[in-house]
């Protein structure tokens, strides 16, 4: 059975390269460096390939081999959940890592960032615009990726101030799992279908609705307090 999985994630991985989309496999230095993992408990984890998307098309053409497959399919922003939801034991590990833009409107305090990104190179962008006075609430450590600690509610030092980071989300655009693309928004009516998966997206978990491809989150005003 484990045999016939690899055989079928090899024909996907082979398919996915006709598509250009980046594909690491065993044996691959690249590989190593894209399963490598700083939690131990996960460190024997080795999934048949390593696919690393750069568009949403990409990610559309990925889900859908999987699924027709039936192929097990594992996202990967950065790898940060400690309970190895970005750790893919077998199948397709689909890493996020490619597609990591960020775009910053202070017109309409959004920025637009996609999944890949780390909040790290977030706030560089913040910063190297001079907003002072301005945040986002995001994580505390630079390398924990956007997607993951947003989709899982996201505790973060401003969360006193703003609620959790999961509250400033705006709109998401998704694939969701039978590859189609769909972006869902605050605005949306809560009773529809995209109302229902926006709510969802805030804080249930990361892979569970989707692979959500970008996010954007509303940029906070933020003023220190005083005591008396």
């Amino acid at each position: 059975m484990r045999a016939s999985l690899r055989l079928l994630s090899s024909k996907a991985a082979q398919l996915f390269k006709s598509m250009d989309v980046p594909v690491l496999q065993p044996g691959q230095a690249e590989y190593d460096r894209a399963i490598a993992t700083s939690n131990r408990l996960f460190r024997f984890s080795r999934p048949d390939c390593v696919v690393q998307p750069e568009t949403a098309k990409h990610v559309q053409a990925i889900v859908r081999e999987a699924a027709s497959k039936n192929i097990d399919l594992t996202i990967k922003c950065n790898g940060h959940s400690y309970a190895g939801h970005s750790t893919a034991m077998k199948g397709v590990s689909l890493d996020l890592r490619r597609m990591r833009s960020v775009n910053l409107d202070m017109n309409s305090n959004v920025v637009t960032m996609d999944a890949g990104c780390q909040w790290g190179r977030v706030y560089e962008t913040l910063i190297s615009g001079r907003h002072n006075g301005y945040i986002i609430n995001g994580g505390r450590c630079p390398t924990v990726g956007v997607s993951g600690f947003i989709l899982g509610g996201g505790l973060g030092p401003f969360t006193r101030s703003f609620g959790m980071g999961c509250d400033t989300l705006a709109e998401a655009t998704v694939v969701t799992a039978d590859g189609e693309l769909v972006t869902v928004k605050e605005t949306d009516d809560r009773n529809s279908k995209k109302g229902k998966l926006f709510w969802a997206l805030q804080g249930a978990g990361g892979g569970n609705f989707g692979v959500v491809v970008q996010m954007k989150l509303k940029v906070q005003n933020y003023k220190t307090l005083k005591g008396p």
